[in-house]
């Protein structure tokens, strides 16, 4: 048993900062939910050296991760996060300040 089996994170985060972070506690056993842009991901996924579509340092920062694409800006999106977030235990973002609490989850 890994020492953070049973955590779950949901993870707010595009470019590398908070993705290495997250991935960390995934290599610990938590169960990570990376929430993406709906229109095209992560930007990360398309930088540097690509098998399909995919970039390896996407790969390398995202590894034993679930992903969802989610506008956050809708109705629907929002709604969505507002139901994970009572089932999680840990929410990891690196928006600018005021970003989450723009986006009505803070």
């Amino acid at each position: 048993m890994k020492p953070l089996e049973g955590i779950t994170i949901l993870e707010f985060s595009t470019m590398i900062t908070a993705a290495l972070s997250s991935m960390m506690l995934a290599e610990q056993g938590a169960r990570v939910i990376k929430v993406e842009p709906h229109d095209a991901g992560d930007p990360m996924r398309f930088i540097g050296a690509r098998k399909g579509d995919i970039s390896s340092l996407f790969a390398g920062c995202n590894r034993g991760k679930e992903s969802i694409a989610i506008n956050l800006k809708s109705e629907s999106g929002q709604a969505l996060i507002h139901q994970m977030i009572p089932q999680v235990d840990v929410v990891i973002h690196n928006f600018r300040p005021g970003t989450m609490e723009d986006l009505k989850f803070g």
